[in-house]
């Protein structure tokens, strides 16, 4: 299959890569910028500028599927008013532009996956039953860019060709997302917890996260779906068994929400953000998740 993916340098998208190609799919790489990109017998880059709704065709007369996960890192900075319109118009105006490149040329693209969060569902006080993808979506910041990332995409459903929307929760992983950020002051010997640590973190290993659409690809499936695994733990939860893997001593300091409020704005509503998310629609579909245990996945980055 060739596979046009936008996105696909960074931290989720090199990885996904690295498993697309390792099942035979050949990668057609959209990037703001060829200086230093050398194509391979795998991947052929193209040069794209989303920003102005605009892109190579090339990849999109030959590809049989898009994949995007293109936008801005949404924990990268405060989020200001300037930082909050680069959020929203980076994920918007990336859909848009593949939803123009599919209309522009006569295409054989049977399937499209696009990128969202699990940010739709907002801050849930009441933790009592699971967050299923027919939800609407809340009223914060973080749920409307949501709501309009997904709506970017959603004319793809009108042009005959399958829409996949990937609800993505906090992925875990060596070199990047927010594993880094959260265990780094372990290292000089303090626990950092957020807020009281009680908030509940749907989380996914970023192998099965990469699986989920390729699952998704490889089978045609169209829809939206959570992607999360099915063990839901509290951020302390969390930090307690970091901090068993890497077997030193940790001094647990609470951090209130508002000294987090006042050193990141807004962004503090994700971080003390709670949810338990469900992901039994993606596991009706026959999808298997391989890392279900914390303890696994934190020995699994801790010691590669």
């Amino acid at each position: 299959m060739k596979v046009v993916l936008a996105g696909g340098t960074g931290f989720v998208g090199s990885r996904l890569t690295e498993m697309l190609i390792e099942r035979g799919h050949e990668i057609l790489m959209l990037t703001r910028s060829l200086e230093n990109k050398k194509n391979t017998d795998k991947i052929t880059y193209y040069e794209w500028t989303p920003s102005l709704l605009s892109c190579d065709v090339e990849p999109f007369l030959v590809a049989d599927a898009v994949v995007n996960l293109a936008g801005a890192g949404i924990a990268d900075e405060r989020w200001t008013p300037e930082r909050k319109r680069e959020l929203m118009n980076s994920r918007v105006s990336s859909n848009r532009t593949i939803v123009k490149m599919l209309r522009k040329v006569e295409n054989k693209v049977k399937q499209v996956v696009c990128t969202s969060a699990i940010g739709w569902y907002g801050y849930q006080p009441d933790n009592s039953k699971k967050l299923t993808e027919d939800l609407p979506h809340a009223a914060d910041f973080l749920a409307r860019l949501c709501y309009e990332w997904e709506e970017s995409a959603r004319r793809i459903e009108k042009m005959n060709k399958k829409l996949s929307i990937i609800r993505t929760g906090i992925v875990l992983g060596k070199g990047g997302g927010v594993y880094p950020q959260m265990t780094k002051s372990m290292n000089f010997g303090v626990m950092g917890i957020a807020g009281d640590g009680n908030q509940k973190m749907s989380w996914i290993h970023l192998d099965d996260h990469c699986r989920v659409y390729i699952h998704l690809l490889e089978n045609e499936i169209e829809g939206i779906f959570n992607s999360v695994s099915p063990n839901v733990v509290t951020q302390e939860q969390f930090l307690v068994k970091v901090k068993e893997v890497k077997g030193r001593f940790c001094i647990p300091i609470k951090t209130p929400k508002f000294i987090l409020k006042t050193i990141f704005g807004d962004l503090a509503e994700m971080i003390l953000s709670s949810a338990v998310i469900s992901c039994e629609k993606i596991q009706s579909t026959g999808f298997k998740f391989r890392f279900n245990r914390l303890l696994e996945v934190v020995e699994t980055i801790e010691k590669s």
